[in-house]
C-alpha cells in the first residue's frame, strides 16, 4: 500500500506515464522437483549443474544457486541465496552447503572469499583432523619431517581422545619400552606436540573437507571459519556399534549403554551406570569393563558373545574375567530385554553357525544395566561428504602405500583407516602418515611410474591397509596390515 501511494505521489509530482513494456512478474527459479523423472534427466543430460546437490537438507542443486547468481538483481551473498532457493535453511542450518555456496559466489561473481564479513580464510601446511593419539603422533611425526604450519583440529575438550578413560595399564610397550596407562600414554605425546610448538584448537567442529582441501570449521570463538590445507591427515577415530545396529528386541528402558560410554561415566565422571551387569560382546573395551565395574562393587553377571571365539586380547580375558570368576559365554547373544522405564532384566541364548538363536537355549538374568562393546565403527562421515573412495569391508578409506586416500593430499591413520588391537599401532601407522604427509607437502615425492598393484586379499584374509602399492614409490620395506575372518591353524601368508 505504501508504495503504490508512492507510485502515485511520484506519478502526480513528475508527470511519469505507465511503461508498456514493464514486466510486472519475474520468472521464478527452476524447482526441479516439479518435474518429470524423464524431465529431470534431461535437464542434467543439457545443464550438468542441475545434477549436482549443493544443499543435501533442502536438495537445493548448484544448477538452482547459479540460476539465482546470474537472473538480473541476482544473488550477491549467502543470504541472498538463502532467500532465493531455501539453501542453507535445512536441518544442518548452512553447517554443509555454506563453503560450496562461497565457492559458487566466488568462482561465479569473483567475490572474494576472504572480504570483511565473510569466513576469513587461514592457511596451514597440514592440518589434522583429531586430537587422539593418531593425530597426535601424526603431528609430531610431520614436525619431525620439516613442516612447520600444522593445526590440529579436536572437537573434544582436551587432547588425548580414548585414552583419556582408559585408566588401565597395557599400552606403551612397543612405543615407549614400558607399561603405561591411557592417560599416560596420551601425556607422553601432548608433551611432544608442546614441546615442538604445534598448533592446536580444541572444542572445535569439522563440519566439511573439500576436494582442493578446503576445511571448514566452527567453535564458539571464532564461529565458522575456513582453513586452506596443502595436506589433510584424518585421525577422527572410531565409534562404538549401538544397539540400533543391533536390532535387539525389546523396549528402550535406560541402562543400555556402550561399554565405552560406561568407561566415561565411570572412569571421567564418577558416575556408576548400574549396580547388576550383563556385558553383551568381548571386545577389549566391555572386557575391561567387565573389571572396572567388579572392581567399583557392581556384580557382572555374565560376558555372552554371538562369535566362536572372543574379540579382546587374550590378556583382557585372563585378567579381567578369568581372575575374577566372571563367566564367559561364547556363541550367545541377548535376544530380549526387559523392563519399561529401566532395565529389570535380560535373556540370552545360544547361536548356530549362521547367528541365529536356538530355541530351548535360552536363560534369563535379572539386571539393571547392559553394557554393549559390539564393535567399532571408524568415524568416516567427513571422509565420506569429501569424496573419499571407501572400503566395504573396513568402513574406512581405501589408501595406498603412502596412506593417501583416493583424494590427492589427503591422508588416513589410526582407527579412522582400521580398527586397530593396539594404540601403539596407531602410532606408528599415524606417524608413517605424517612423514608422508610431510614429503608431499614438501614436493619431494616425484610422479608415480609403472602399474598400480591392487592388494587381493582371500582364502580367510578380510582386507589389506594399503589396498594398493605403488611399487615405484615404496620404501625398503612396507607395512601390510590384514584381519582375518576366522580362527585358523597351522596357517601362513604368504
Amino acid at each position: 500500500a505504501i508504495g503504490r501511494m508512492v507510485a502515485g505521489i511520484l506519478k502526480d509530482k513528475m508527470g511519469l506515464e505507465p511503461n508498456p513494456d514493464f514486466v510486472g512478474t519475474r520468472k521464478g527459479i527452476l524447482d526441479p522437483d516439479t518435474l518429470t523423472k524423464e524431465e529431470r534427466a534431461k535437464l542434467i543430460q543439457e545443464k550438468p549443474a542441475y545434477g549436482n546437490i549443493i544443499c543435501r537438507c533442502e536438495m537445493v542443486t548448484e544448477g538452482e544457486i547459479l540460476d539465482a547468481i546470474h537472473r538480473p538483481l541476482g544473488a550477491r551473498s549467502l543470504d541472498g541465496i538463502k532467500r532465493r532457493t531455501r539453501a542453507g535453511m535445512g536441518r544442518c542450518q548452512a553447517g554443509f552447503c555454506t563453503p560450496r555456496s562461497m565457492e559458487l559466489l566466488h568462482r561465479e561473481l569473483g567475490l572474494p572469499m576472504t572480504e570483511k564479513g565473510a569466513l576469513k580464510m587461514k592457511e596451514y601446511d597440514i592440518v589434522i583432523i583429531g586430537g587422539g593419539p593418531a593425530g597426535l603422533a601424526a603431528a609430531v611425526s610431520a614436525r619431525d619431517n620439516g613442516i612447520e604450519s600444522i593445526l590440529i583440529l579436536e572437537r573434544d575438550r582436551e587432547l588425548g581422545g580414548i585414552l583419556n578413560q582408559c585408566i588401565h595399564n597395557g599400552f606403551g610397550l612397543h612405543t615407549f619400552k614400558e607399561e603405561l596407562t591411557g592417560p599416560e600414554y596420551a601425556a607422553r605425546y601432548e608433551e611432544q606436540v608442546f614441546r615442538r610448538g604445534i598448533e592446536y584448537k580444541l572444542n572445535t567442529m569439522v563440519m566439511d573437507i573439500s576436494h582442493d582441501k578446503v576445511v571448514t570449521a566452527m567453535n564458539r570463538e571464532e564461529g565458522l571459519f575456513e582453513i586452506q590445507a596443502k595436506a589433510v591427515i584424518l585421525a577422527m577415530g572410531c565409534r562404538e556399534r549401538s544397539r540400533g545396529a543391533l536390532n535387539i528386541p525389546g523396549y528402550r528402558p535406560a541402562g543400555i549403554f556402550s561399554a565405552g560410554t560406561a568407561q566415561r561415566l565411570v572412569n571421567m565422571e564418577g558416575f556408576m551406570p548400574g549396580r547388576e551387569v550383563v556385558i553383551l560382546g568381548s571386545g577389549d573395551i566391555g572386557l575391561i569393563m567387565a573389571r572396572r565395574m567388579t572392581l567399583e562393587g557392581a556384580k557382572v553377571k555374565v560376558v555372552a558373545e554371538l562369535m566362536p571365539y572372543s574379540g579382546g586380547l587374550k590378556r583382557n580375558i585372563v585378567q579381567c574375567l578369568d581372575d575374577y570368576g566372571i563367566p564367559l559365554k561364547l556363541s550367545h547373544t541377548v535376544v530380549d530385554i526387559r523392563g519399561k522405564e529401566r532395565v529389570t532384566g535380560v535373556t540370552i541364548a545360544q547361536v548356530d553357525k549362521s547367528g541365529r538363536p536356538i530355541p530351548g537355549t535360552e536363560e534369563d538374568y535379572e539386571c539393571d544395566t547392559l553394557l554393549l562393546s559390539c564393535g567399532l565403527i571408524p568415524e568416516n562421515e567427513l571422509s565420506r561428504s569429501a569424496g573419499v573412495e571407501m572400503s566395504p569391508v573396513t568402513s574406512g578409506p581405501l589408501v595406498n602405500e603412502s596412506l593417501e586416500t583416493s583424494i590427492e593430499g589427503v591422508f588416513a591413520c589410526g582407527n579412522v583407516l582400521h580398527v586397530h588391537d593396539l594404540v601403539d599401532f596407531v602410532s606408528e601407522e599415524a606417524a608413517a602418515a605424517g612423514r608422508n604427509a610431510a614429503v608431499y607437502v614438501k614436493g619431494e615425492r616425484t610422479a608415480a611410474e609403472g602399474k598400480v598393484v591392487r592388494m587381493n586379499p582371500t582364502d580367510g584374509v578380510r582386507y589389506t591397509v594399503p589396498a594398493s602399492i605403488r611399487p615405484d614409490r615404496m620404501d625398503d620395506h612396507l607395512t601390510v596390515r590384514f584381519r582375518v575372518g576366522g580362527v585358523y591353524k597351522n596357517c601362513y601368508v604368504c
